[in-house]
């Protein structure tokens, strides 16, 4: 069990990390649709090693919300006709990668002292969620934002199913409706921001237009 943790809390992070260097719409929110996998087979391993068949339907619910439905509103959320955009963001790179390996090193060292017994699991899982909400911060397109604040959540999620070994069912009910409100927000913003300023660009929202 713990090693499908690892590799599922591997798997989120190595996909966020990608996310954060994601260079158009599209990519951001296929990179965000293919994190569902690890968090979905997570959810099966542990309902099939705990004796819960109910997180065989989370795992369903996770693959349809986060995995189709999430990802086609991001997309539909952006007109883009195949450009493909340089990163707009506040630091390189390679900075961007260094500060996100010292960033899961310091999740590891806090995951193991949380739970020794799937401390690394607990660790990258937490990593995956700063490094998602980390390319809210250091990225001024507000599709990468979006992508970056629901990336997070996937972190956190995974984190969460390591740390309590499957979530109480309203918990688990209230993190898909989480996700759902955030999309739809993060989509809806996106849209309006590109409707009244003509770019996806979180920096126009400094001042007021005209």
């Amino acid at each position: 069990m713990q090693a499908v943790e690892t590799l599922g809390a591997v798997a989120v992070l190595v996909l966020a990390v990608t996310l954060m260097l994601a260079r158009t719409p599209e990519a951001a929110a296929t990179i965000y649709a293919w994190a569902v996998v690890p968090q979905a087979v997570i959810a099966v391993a542990l309902g099939g090693w705990a004796g819960r068949p109910e997180l065989f339907a989370d795992a369903a619910l996770m693959l349809v919300i986060k995995g189709l439905w999430a990802p086609g509103l991001l997309r539909r959320a952006v007109r883009h006709d195949g450009e493909v955009y340089g990163q707009h963001a506040a630091f390189s790179a390679s900075a961007l990668l260094l500060g996100a390996a010292a960033l899961s090193l310091l999740c590891l060292w806090v995951g193991l002292a949380i739970l020794p017994r799937a401390g690394v699991a607990l660790g990258l899982g937490l990593a995956a969620m700063f490094v998602g909400w980390g390319t809210a911060a250091v990225r001024s397109e507000l599709w990468a934002q979006a992508a970056g604040v629901l990336m997070g959540e996937a972190g956190l999620m995974t984190a969460a199913l390591v740390l309590a070994s499957g979530l109480p069912p309203l918990g688990e009910t209230f993190a898909l409706i989480e996700v759902v409100l955030l999309a739809t927000l993060l989509g809806s913003g996106t849209r309006l921001v590109r409707a009244t300023h003509g770019s996806h660009d979180s920096r126009l929202l400094r001042g007021l237009r005209g």
